[in-house]
């Protein structure tokens, strides 16, 4: 009865896409305000808070393009397994987690 359930909760998993929104950072940097601002009035009429659009937009552009800057070295997959491979720990964790699963 329990392997039902948690089936029918993995079934709902998917939904989240449509009920969750997105980031209103990220829909920024994507530069679509307009979206972000729903957004933020949404979050503002559910916690019955007036909110100064203008400035929480600019203050998030802001913050997202300092941080896309500082983020200027990408690792490509194969750095991140030959990081994860020196790690000893790591691959042990993962190999138990392989056994149990």
């Amino acid at each position: 009865m329990l392997s039902v359930f948690i089936a029918c909760v993995t079934c709902l998993i998917p939904t989240y896409f449509w009920i969750v929104p997105e980031s209103p950072r990220w829909l920024i940097l994507q530069k679509r305000k307009t979206e972000a601002l729903r957004i933020l009035s949404k979050i503002s009429k559910s916690n019955k808070k007036p909110m100064n659009f203008v400035e929480e937009i600019e203050s998030l552009q802001n913050s997202a393009i300092s941080l896309y800057r500082t983020t200027d070295e990408k690792l490509e997959f194969l750095e991140l397994i030959k990081f994860f491979l020196k790690k000893r720990l790591y691959v042990f964790r993962t190999f138990i987690l392989v056994v149990n699963w």
